[in-house]
């Protein structure tokens, strides 16, 4: 389909998923900060990974 890469947005403390996700290939390109207010009221920043395929 001509896709060159695949983008993905995870929880910047989640370390088990980034690091599922380097294994798979996927790099860190940025952070958003504060993306995730969670029900406690604290906040969390998002990692914006990225692979490419070509």
């Amino acid at each position: 389909m001509g896709y060159e890469q695949v983008e993905l947005e995870v929880d910047c403390e989640n370390g088990a998923a980034r690091a599922l996700y380097e294994s798979c290939g996927f790099r860190e390109y940025g952070v958003l900060e504060r993306a995730f207010l969670l029900r406690n009221g604290t906040c969390h920043d998002e990692c914006r990974m990225v692979c490419r395929l070509r």
